[in-house]
C-alpha cells in the first residue's frame, strides 16, 4: 500500500517500537530519505530498494548499498543506516540481536547460565556460614539441614493445619445447608 504514494519523499518512522519487516513497495516511491532506525524491525532490507537511486545517498557515488537504507542485523552505527558518502560504516555488535537499522549494540547478552557443580556451591554455603558462626564446616552443615528440615515442617504442619479448617468449615456449611433444608 505504501508504494502508492507517489509523491512520499521522506519517511522518518525511527524510534516508534515498530516490529516486523520493511516493506518492498516502498520501491515505487519517491523516497529520497527513509529512517527506520531504532525499532524491532528483522530480516533483510529488500533488494530493490536498496537499489533507488537518491535514496539516503544511494547511487551518488555509483554505489547502492542497503547499509545505506539500515545497517543489517548484528551491526549499528550512531544513525542506524551509513549517512551520506562517507559516512559510518555499520560495526559488527557480537551480540546475536535479530533486528536491522540499530544505533547501538543491545547491551543485554543472552548467555549461557553457567554450570555450577551442587557439591562445590553447597561446600562454599557451608565454609561461609560456618566462618561466620565460628564452628567447623561440618556443624556447620548439620545446623543448616537442621534448620532445612524445622521449615519444612513448619510448612507442612501449617498447610495441614489450614486444610483440616477448610474442610471443618465446609463440612459446617454442608451440615447446616443440610438441617436447614429439613
Amino acid at each position: 500500500q505504501l508504494g502508492s504514494l507517489s509523491i512520499l519523499e521522506v519517511l522518518d518512522v525511527s524510534d516508534n517500537a515498530l516490529v516486523g519487516y520493511v516493506p518492498g513497495d516502498l520501491r515505487w516511491t519517491s523516497l529520497t530519505r527513509l529512517d527506520v532506525s531504532g525499532n524491532r524491525l528483522r530480516g533483510a532490507i529488500p533488494p530493490l530498494l536498496c537499489k533507488v537511486e537518491g535514496l539516503n545517498g544511494n547511487g551518488e557515488d555509483d554505489v547502492s548499498s542497503c547499509n545505506r537504507v539500515a545497517c543489517p542485523a548484528g551491526t549499528s552505527n550512531a544513525f542506524g543506516f551509513r549517512h551520506g558518502v562517507d559516512g559510518e560504516e555499520c560495526r559488527p555488535c557480537h551480540d546475536d540481536s535479530p533486528y536491522i537499522a540499530q544505533k547501538e549494540c543491545s547491551t543485554i547478552q543472552q548467555q549461557q547460565p553457567a554450570a555450577v557443580s551442587w557439591k562445590v556451591a553447597v561446600q562454599t554455603m557451608a565454609k561461609g556460614t560456618s566462618e561466620k558462626m565460628g564452628v567447623s564446616v561440618v556443624h556447620g552443615l548439620a545446623i543448616a539441614f537442621g534448620a532445612l528440615i524445622f521449615l519444612v515442617a513448619i510448612c507442612w504442619l501449617g498447610r495441614k493445619r489450614h486444610m483440616s479448617r477448610k474442610r471443618r468449615r465446609e463440612r459446617g456449611t454442608l451440615q447446616s445447608a443440610y438441617s436447614d433444608s429439613q
